[in-house]
């Protein structure tokens, strides 16, 4: 339907058998009925359904006057363009192109969604918030709609520590850029490295910033930048406690999370006396056309959002104390203690100067407690498959990731989660899904040189362990498993536990408070809660900083399966950080890891090379994006009855379009 049309005549099927003919307009509110003929009269539609007719149908909505779509409205806030923002990369391909136009760089508006009863479909609504008018109406399939109900792990994290926070700028804010110009020589300091066209120094210091933060970000995120630019003016290092500091710049300054981030990644600058990124030399390079966003792969949704791959080109460039932070981490990991605040207390910090330094880094590399689950000990099943089919999310997908250029038809990993009694049905229907028999996650920081501030080469363990022979029981023993044992379904409040610590817990924001109302207990209870998880056999604790420098690789491995168990163990010991997964049915290993930079072409074209002498079959990919779905996956699996979710209609779906 062309944009801008505001009203659809239609006919309403009331309970009582009754017809009525009225129109159907969209609002941010959801769709309203307008009764033309007496318009005083209060339509009773709450359980109605309507048909549009056949005057207002056309080919793009793709339906007849016979189908019946359901009055009540599913509403979603997203940004949306008119004009398409580039190559729709999903499989089965959307309707008329729509998930196409859905764009960070797009204007606000309200997508509504309709069940169509008389069958699987539903009535797609998009409404443009600002002028009203309604930009697009058509019929999608059943399959297209998760992509709006699921949340993204992105999507949770912004909706977490930066919508909730970014409600209102400042004060402070204000009085920043409304200082006085920067001088010229500030001007040069901050414009180093880039030529910026006809700049000039204006009346205040935010019209002259204006001019270095590209027009294309989003504008909140433009006066944040303004502001972090002005105040690396006259950065100085703080004194008071690093958590406190936190919280001084994210109350005065600003109530969002670009800043903090910001301002804690200067200072660690200033600490190391090492030179700061040249800010505005990245954003300029990324507003002409450079889209490279650093090693690690960034979520998929960003791909053509400007900032996004700003903000990870600038963390990417940012330094830490990572020896220090990865001997931390990795005294920890082997301890396997639950730490529900900042490891080094403030008591601590108080009391030694280097204390307050680790304190400080802790916060500023965002220390995560992250719990890799034994899915098999709740009675699921793990699945993975490598391909570019069924790429729409659904309630199973754990998560996605692009393994290699967008430019080239790269394939995509996907990893489900399900009960056994749907497992059965896919296995049945698609051939090439991969059921896991045994996985494991872990982190090898002590692979790491301080001295040489490098990792390990340990290529050679690797390439041994082509030829070697491992067994299930043997894995198990080693890694501290228990493969085998009895189930533990969740209960409620598990599952919501089981979600934050799989996606990951921060642990200056639990110090904080700032997951409180999502937990809903005590840090001492949510403390038990884990140790249960861990005496199970159901969780395995991680701690981790953030660590730039390694890339993210998947390796897809074909061999007999006491090889496989050889391969996978030596890249569970020998890589900086592994999630090796083992399919016996298949003779299939996935191992997705991150590795040094240095090491990766060696691991993804000489390690196959390799492998071939003694009969393995090795694919290798660079992990170039990825979508989790990760941050509820158990809550939305857990039925009110206590079983687990096993309609799969949401994947089988897509195999038969």
């Amino acid at each position: 339907m062309d944009a801008g049309v505001m009203t659809i005549p239609v006919k309403v099927f009331q309970s009582s058998g009754e017809v009525i003919r009225c129109n159907l307009s969209y609002t941010e509110d959801g769709p309203k009925l307008i009764n033309t003929d007496a318009p005083e009269l209060k339509l009773p539609v709450a359980e109605g359904e309507f048909s549009i007719t056949d005057e207002a149908l056309c080919k793009s909505i793709s339906m007849t006057q016979d189908d019946r779509v359901e009055f009540d409205a599913s509403l979603f806030m997203r940004k949306f363009r008119r004009n398409s923002s580039g190559q729709d990369d999903l499989y089965p391909p959307s309707t008329d192109k729509w998930i196409t136009h859905l764009s960070q760089e797009g204007v606000d508006a309200t997508v509504a969604i309709q069940r169509i009863k008389s069958d699987s479909r539903y009535l797609l609504s998009v409404l443009e918030n600002s002028t009203g008018n309604l930009i697009r109406l058509h019929a999608i399939r059943d399959f297209e709609v998760s992509i709006l109900q699921l949340e993204t792990d992105w999507e949770f994290y912004n909706r977490l520590f930066v919508s909730q926070k970014a409600a209102s700028m400042d004060v402070a804010i204000t009085d920043l850029l409304d200082a006085p110009a920067p001088s010229w020589s500030d001007l040069g300091k901050l414009t180093e490295g880039v030529d910026i066209p006809n700049l000039e120094r204006r009346g205040t210091m935010g019209d002259t910033l204006d001019q270095l933060v590209p027009k294309v970000f989003p504008e909140k995120t433009r006066q944040e930048l303004m502001a972090f630019l002005a105040w690396t003016i006259g950065a100085k290092l703080p004194s008071e406690d690093p958590l406190d500091f936190l919280a001084g710049v994210s109350s005065n300054l600003l109530s969002g999370a670009i800043l903090p981030n910001l301002v804690f990644g200067h200072i660690q600058c200033l600490i190391q006396g090492t030179p700061p990124p040249q800010y505005v030399r990245i954003m300029a390079l990324v507003d002409r056309g450079d889209p490279r966003s650093g090693l690690a792969p960034k979520a998929e949704e960003i791909d053509n959002d400007p900032w996004g791959i700003t903000w990870f080109r600038i963390v990417d460039t940012f330094p830490v104390r990572i020896a220090r932070m990865i001997s931390l981490a990795h005294s920890m990991n082997l301890k396997q203690e639950i730490h529900t605040a900042i490891p080094i207390t403030r008591q601590e910090a108080k009391t030694s100067r280097e204390a307050w330094l680790d304190r400080f880094s802790l916060i500023r590399c965002s220390l995560i407690m992250r719990g890799y689950i034994q899915d098999a000990r709740l009675g699921l099943v793990k699945l993975v498959y490598i391909g570019g089919a069924h790429r729409w999310p659904h309630k199973h997908l754990q998560y996605a990731a692009r393994l290699g250029n967008p430019g080239q038809k790269p394939p995509y990993i996907q990893v489900l989660v399900m009960p056994k009694t749907a497992y059965d049905r896919i296995v049945r229907t698609r051939q090439n899904v991969i059921p896991i028999r045994w996985s494991a996650s872990r982190l090898n920081y002590g692979l790491y040189l301080p001295k040489h501030e490098s990792w390990k080469n340990t290529s050679i363990h690797i390439e041994n362990s082509l030829y070697g022979r491992r067994t299930i029981k043997q894995m198990d023993r080693e890694f501290g498993l228990k493969s085998f044992g009895e189930v533990s379904l969740p209960s409620n409040e598990d599952a919501r536990v089981l979600d934050l610590i799989s996606w990951g817990i921060y642990n200056q924001s639990l110090e904080l408070g700032e997951y409180d109302s999502m937990i809903r207990m005590s840090r001492e209870s949510l403390k038990e809660k884990l140790a249960s998880f861990i005496q199970r056999g159901i969780l395995h604790l991680q701690y981790f900083p953030t660590i730039q420098g390694l890339a993210s690789i998947c390796l897809e491995i074909k061999a007999e399966v006491p090889q496989l168990y050889s391969i996978a163990r030596s890249t569970l010991v020998h890589l900086p950080t592994t999630t090796a997964m083992v399919s016996e049915s298949s003779n299939s290993c996935i191992i997705m890891a991150r590795v040094p930079e240095k090491r990766a072409y060696d691991i993804l074209v000489n390690l196959p090379r390799k492998a071939s002498e003694y009969d393995v079959i090795i694919k290798g990919y660079r992990v170039s994006a990825y979508a989790g779905y990760v941050s509820n996956l158990y809550q939305r699996l857990l039925l009110p009855d206590g079983t687990w979710d096993d309609d799969i209609t949401g994947f089988l779906s897509q195999i038969r379009s």
